[in-house]
């Protein structure tokens, strides 16, 4: 693999073809920093100075210029000419995102894998390319959100790939890697649950034991309880239940092929923002209410769990219905749909890319995240129930997710005009369609500009 021109793991550095720059003052590193963490996106000229500035002076827009010409200077050295722009008080650095090594590692966490061979190779290369210190020797309050969310991606890297490892029968190999990060990472569940499954899977079955004791013990000293997960774990390795190929936490499932029976119901999640079940519990129940339907629904923890019923349409559930719940649910919400039960959908409505949608998303959003194997079941592409284009793939899980907003008093006088009419529709902003038609009175979409409506 082509490594990258822009290191930010262990330092800022960039160098091609033998050739490195000299950024010799730290305003024009920041800037450097700031712009490549922007993944080549405009920037604002206010965002942009806090990077590089604790307390901007008044006179930073000026200095921003001063900046970028020392920028351009030394990224000529590279090859890169032109690269530093600025439009109407916006900047950006106009290369690849591949040529960053944290984008770089994003891309490989996220990428399609074949199966879990192929998801090893390229999971190993992102924890090669992530080792050391994120942005060594910088300080800044933005500069510190930026290396820990570049920590908290090589944490999703090294979970994953630990899984694949293990799921490959590689458990005496990786055994002592994992021990070697359980004294920084004894407070990381999925982590020490991995580790406790290696000793476990590696006949070292006293010193899982052992681990897993301290894990508790740990949690007893802060008043934590032990989670769900790791209990039923524990449970597994007593009964002898626990094997490698078993799939369930903490190993996951196999990459490339569903194991799960295409008949398996579906279980759905709903995590209201709010971390407040009780308040939606009646809502999504009324959704999941039908005469010809009898879906248990049931709080666990924040999420409120609905188990549909294997003879109900797959289309209808992840169509229809989460529409409908869009409408009907006031809170903001993320959703996790899944064939492997109440864990792993749990486990999805709380995964990273959901929390971040919903956390970018206007009030009264509802992110939807599938799993890869109720994205690919058979039969769900199609039709005019569910646009399965418009779900993104992300996450270290192959997750896939999209965003369906309501705004009831305005898409109601759209779609009533719409029909009456027979005009389109648009919006002053941009509108992405989730189907060709409405549900009901609403529209639904996956992007709905909150600008003012006109018809075309």
């Amino acid at each position: 693999m082509v490594e990258p021109v822009f290191r930010l793991w262990g330092g800022l550095s960039a160098e091609l073809n033998g050739v490195s720059i000299d950024l010799r003052r730290a305003r024009e590193q920041r800037m450097l920093v700031a712009l490549l963490a922007a993944k080549r996106g405009w920037t604002a000229r206010e965002s942009l100075c806090e990077w590089i500035w604790d307390e901007p002076p008044e006179s930073a827009a000026n200095e921003l210029h001063h900046l970028a010409r020392a920028l351009r200077r030394e990224l000529a050295k590279l090859g890169f000419d032109n690269v530093v722009q600025n439009r109407n008080g916006l900047w950006r650095l106009d290369i690849p995102p591949t040529s960053v090594d944290v984008h770089l590692v994003d891309h490989l966490i996220s990428a399609p894998k074949n199966d879990d061979a192929h998801a090893s190779a390229l999971l190993a290369e992102a924890l090669r390319l992530c080792a050391g210190e994120p942005l060594a020797g910088f300080a800044s309050g933005r500069i510190e959100g930026f290396r820990t969310a570049m920590k908290e991606a090589r944490r999703h890297a090294m979970v994953r790939f630990y899984q694949v490892e293990l799921r490959l029968g590689r458990c005496r190999e990786r055994v002592g890697e994992l021990l070697a990060l359980f004294p920084e990472h004894a407070g990381d569940m999925k982590l020490t649950a991995l580790l406790i499954a290696a000793l476990w899977l590696d006949g070292r079955r006293p010193e899982a034991s052992a681990t897993f004791q301290q894990y508790q013990e740990n949690l007893r000293e802060h008043g934590l309880s032990l989670p769900r997960e790791m209990n039923d774990l524990y449970t597994r390795m007593l009964n002898d239940g626990l094997t490698a190929t078993g799939g369930g936490f903490p190993l996951g499932d196999l990459i490339g092929g569903s194991t799960v029976d295409n008949k398996a119901q579906l279980t759905v999640a709903v995590r209201p923002d709010s971390g407040k079940p009780e308040e939606i519990r009646d809502a999504v129940a009324s959704v999941f209410t039908h005469k010809d339907v009898d879906c248990p629904v049931r709080i666990e923890d924040d999420c409120v769990i609905c188990v549909v019923p294997a003879d109900v349409e797959r289309k209808r559930v992840i169509g229809v219905w989460m529409a409908r719940l869009a409408e009907t649910v006031d809170h903001q919400a993320s959703v996790g749909i899944s064939l492997t039960g109440a864990g792993n959908a749990r486990e999805l409505a709380h995964s990273p890319s959901a929390l971040a949608a919903l956390a970018g998303a206007a009030r009264g959003r509802l992110v939807i995240t599938l799993a890869n194997d109720v994205r690919h079941l058979d039969g769900l592409a199609g039709g005019r129930r569910v646009d399965l284009d418009k779900f993104d793939r992300v996450g270290e899980n192959d997750e896939w997710i999209r965003v369906l907003q309501d705004d009831r008093t305005r898409h109601k006088h759209t779609a009533n005009h719409h029909r009456a009419s027979g005009r389109a529709v648009a919006s002053a902003g941009h509108t992405v369609t989730f189907n060709n038609s409405p549900v009901g009175s609403q529209v639904t979409a996956a992007v709905i500009n909150n600008s003012q409506w006109r018809t075309a």
